[in-house]
């Protein structure tokens, strides 16, 4: 059969064969600077847009909120970056149409460090508590609607969850 004769052989004669780059197998991994400018759209998933919550010139903390949820299928923005705010405005997207978005202009002598909070124990919280929380994260699936994650852990009425991952 001609198709079987395809894989006796040393190799696979077709397809696509990248370079394997094998030379930085051994190299450290670098920590890259961040664009002198970064605009972070307004509309990054399903649902509504996010709603701005900072003003242009306002200073950003990486981390910081910079837009609120806009409903319940809507999730938050926070800021990449250390930097100031340049600009709310519309521009192209990935997704088509013009959106929304806050541009900041990064901060070079930052050092971009994240400020975390202290640990909390997820027991003592409610499950509606914890919707919330992971709302106020932003997380969203990485699938190609972005379906906000707390949407997808809301649970039917009488339903309950043993373990939280």
């Amino acid at each position: 059969m001609k198709l079987l004769s395809y894989f006796r052989g040393e190799a696979f004669q077709r397809g696509v064969h990248p370079p394997g780059f094998k030379h930085t197998a051994d190299m450290p991994i670098r920590r890259m600077p961040f664009a002198p400018r970064l605009v972070v759209p307004l509309s990054q998933h399903i649902g509504r847009p996010s709603r701005p919550i900072v003003r242009v010139g306002e200073e950003v903390v990486r981390g910081q909120p910079i837009a609120e949820a806009d409903g319940w299928l809507s999730v938050p923005q926070h800021a990449p970056a250390t930097g100031v705010v340049e600009a709310i405005e519309l521009r192209p997207s990935a997704r088509g149409p013009w959106t929304e978005c806050i541009v900041i202009r990064v901060y070079e002598a930052s050092t971009q460090e994240v400020l975390w909070g202290a640990p909390q124990d997820m027991d003592a919280f409610p499950p509606q508590e914890i919707l919330l929380a992971v709302q106020r994260t932003g997380m969203v699936g990485q699938g190609g609607a972005a379906f906000p994650s707390h949407a997808k852990l809301a649970l039917p009425a009488g339903a309950s969850v043993e373990t939280l991952v």
